[in-house]
């Protein structure tokens, strides 16, 4: 089986169905005010709880998952060939992250999250320290609670998979996924101070209209780095396989 014209048809069949819920959320935004309610909801990518949302936390089950058995490999791989187990840590850790966003994308927890410690904050003015930082912010509050986070695991995934996928394209598609990620994080904070003027000013649509479509996009761009970095994990998977099967050749030799 060639894994890797697979994870191609993988992602081929990802992004046509991320760009099918890009356009439906368009089309029914712009002109599906006749149909139900219920239907518009279950549909649109800036509401939670619905289809697109079950598909992006499975996108971040799988990613979680297929990092966890590279790390089961790294384990298998250190046992023939007496290599440092770290490698599997690092990749159980990125797996543990990336189980976590399936559970937040569902539960949407950074966002309640931060809604929580923001109205806190608020409520205790006089409170010095990270509070006054939170009360302060002038974008969404999860943002100033939880990036300092994410930007650290970011970062550590940067250094510990260039180390594990340099010299291969898996590495690029990571970097293009954690892109993505990224713009998607600074198109949430425009949003969150309503920085729409130039758009609106460039295009002459309605502020309800750049706002809706902005959040819309935003959605598609975080799914779309979802899977990239669901490639290049299958793809070092394939490469990962192979090696063991030559490793264990040569032992058994």
């Amino acid at each position: 089986m060639n894994l890797e014209l697979s994870a191609s048809r993988l992602f081929a069949c990802l992004l046509a169905i991320e760009t099918l819920f890009l356009v439906t959320d368009s089309f029914i935004y712009n002109f599906g005010q006749t149909l139900p309610r219920d239907l518009l909801r279950l549909l649109s990518l800036t509401r939670e709880g619905n289809i697109p949302t079950w598909f992006a936390s499975l996108q971040a089950l799988l990613v979680g998952t297929s990092a966890y058995f590279i790390g089961l490999m790294h384990k298998r791989c250190c046992d023939l060939d007496g290599s440092a187990s770290w490698r599997a840590l690092g990749w159980f850790i990125i797996a543990a992250f990336f189980l976590y966003v399936s559970f937040d994308d569902a539960a949407q927890f950074h966002e309640r999250m931060g809604t929580i410690i923001g109205s806190y904050a608020k409520q205790h003015a006089a409170t010095a320290g990270y509070l006054t930082i939170v009360k302060q912010f002038d974008s969404y509050y999860w943002q100033i609670i939880f990036m300092p986070f994410f930007t650290g695991l970011a970062l550590f995934m940067l250094i510990f998979l260039s180390a594990q996928l340099r010299y291969d394209a898996s590495l690029l598609l990571f970097v293009a996924g954690i892109g993505c990620y990224g713009l998607a994080v600074t198109m949430d904070y425009l949003d969150g101070i309503e920085a729409y003027d130039f758009l609106i000013q460039q295009t002459a649509l309605p502020y309800r209209v750049i706002e809706h479509q902005s959040r819309a996009l935003e959605e598609f761009i975080e799914m779309l780095g979802t899977s990239l970095i669901l490639i290049a994990f299958i793809r070092h998977w394939n490469k990962l396989r192979l090696q063991q099967q030559q490793l264990e050749f040569q032992r058994g030799v």
